[in-house]
């Protein structure tokens, strides 16, 4: 089987479907909103392909702007999520590629260590799934954020709507 890159094939799928064009609306609030795009995902980690024993979690990414790379983790949907949830990791165009996703290797690390710590990761079988029900996995939202006051660096979702 050919290894593929999980965040290669993210950032694809990102550069395909985000609208980096529409300029960010300041709102009266001092908010910021733009398009965005949100997909989930499924990780996977087993201590062989029968997966006799197993574990998953279910990360949700959202991606919008010029682009900020925000994810959560453990939640069955979109809706279910409280705003303060989200995690911002990049807000640059220039490296949202490699610093948005390094929390990918944190959570293969969990995952593995509940398998069975005394196993590398690298003699687990992973595998990651972007559909949910056979559906689409990226879905289009307008998304409202405003400044992270706390860091100075980040900003924090204030809204998420879906675009049905």
């Amino acid at each position: 089987m050919f290894d593929l890159k999980l965040d290669s094939i993210v950032q694809m799928l990102v550069d395909h479907e985000l609208d980096r064009q529409t300029p960010t609306k300041i709102l009266n609030d001092g908010n910021y909103q733009r398009p965005g795009i949100y997909l989930p995902i499924i990780l996977k980690a087993s201590e062989n392909y029968h997966q006799y024993k197993s574990e998953y979690i279910r990360i949700f990414m959202l991606f919008t702007g010029d682009t900020s790379v925000f994810y959560v983790t453990d939640f069955d949907s979109i809706e279910d999520i409280p705003n303060d949830a989200w995690i911002n990791t990049s807000n640059h165009n220039s490296c949202w590629r490699s610093d948005g996703f390094q929390f990918f290797h944190d959570i293969q690390i969990k995952l593995c260590k509940n398998i069975n710590p005394n196993i590398a990761p690298v003699k687990l079988y992973t595998e990651a799934k972007f559909s949910i029900g056979g559906t689409y996995p990226i879905k289009h939202c307008i998304v409202t954020y405003k400044n992270n006051i706390e860091d100075n660096y980040g900003y924090k979702i204030v809204n998420i709507e879906p675009i049905r």
